[in-house]
């Protein structure tokens, strides 16, 4: 689809190129089409080795999907997806994205943390880059389940592959997914790492030990990149295998 067409229409689709793949969003804003271009860019590295390493034969759980950008790549290699998202904004943008990518999909209005209860969330950010097509206005109050508890209530199994980006809260998702990170039916996690943002007591070695303990072997796969093309050494995305 050319620029110009996308310009003198309200919404369109507009695809990516991925490992071979292709990834279609439903857009409905230049600025919106600008940000997930640039999520493409930025994180490319984890989308290929996504292409690369997950199959029909997976289930794909999206922690922190946003608009399901992870999720819709791994439906395009077709994989079963469930993107789990607190933000109801981002959560109506999500199911486009993926009933444009996936056969078998579901979305789930949560954020996962390590126990049951309601908290407050800032609906305004994307991977901490402001104003994503304003998908959220401020702080918003969402319900929150612990991981093990969700996929218990709401999935046919344990995922195989994890994606986990909750901008500093990964120390609670991992406390609350231990019995699914312990199944070894899950077999792949890729969790980004917000050094020195996490919050509570965990750090980024704590949590990557704790992967460890649940037997995957973690490796570095990425460190984000601002767009001046310099590392953002405080982001990091860590693949966790076994």
């Amino acid at each position: 689809m050319g620029f110009e067409r996308f310009v003198a229409s309200d919404e369109a689709e507009y695809s990516f190129e991925v490992g071979g793949e292709s990834v279609t969003y439903h857009i409905s804003s230049l600025d919106e089409l600008r940000i997930i271009g640039y999520m493409h860019s930025t994180e490319a590295p984890v989308l290929e080795d996504i292409v690369s390493h997950v199959s029909a034969d997976d289930s794909f759980l999206d922690v922190g999907a946003n608009v399901g950008i992870y999720a819709a790549v791994a439906g395009t290699v077709g994989a079963s997806a469930v993107a789990v998202e607190p933000i109801q904004q981002n959560v109506v943008k999500a199911r486009k994205n993926l009933e444009l990518n996936c056969d078998d999909w579901e979305t789930l209005p949560f954020a996962m943390g390590d126990g049951e209860r309601v908290t407050q969330m800032d609906a305004d950010t994307l991977d901490g880059i402001d104003d994503m097509a304003s998908l959220g206005e401020g702080e918003v109050t969402v319900p929150m389940l612990d991981g093990d508890e969700m996929i218990s209530r709401y999935l046919d199994g344990t995922p195989s592959v994890l994606k986990i980006d909750v901008e500093g809260a990964e120390g609670y998702v991992i406390e609350g997914l231990e019995a699914t990170l312990r199944d070894d039916e899950c077999r792949r996690v890729y969790l980004e790492l917000h050094e020195g943002k996490i919050f509570g007591d965990e750090t980024a070695d704590s949590i990557c030990e704790t992967l460890s303990e649940c037997g995957f072997e973690v490796s570095t796969l990425h460190r984000r990149r601002n767009e001046m093309g310099s590392e953002q050494s405080d982001e990091k995305f860590v693949v966790a295998a076994k």
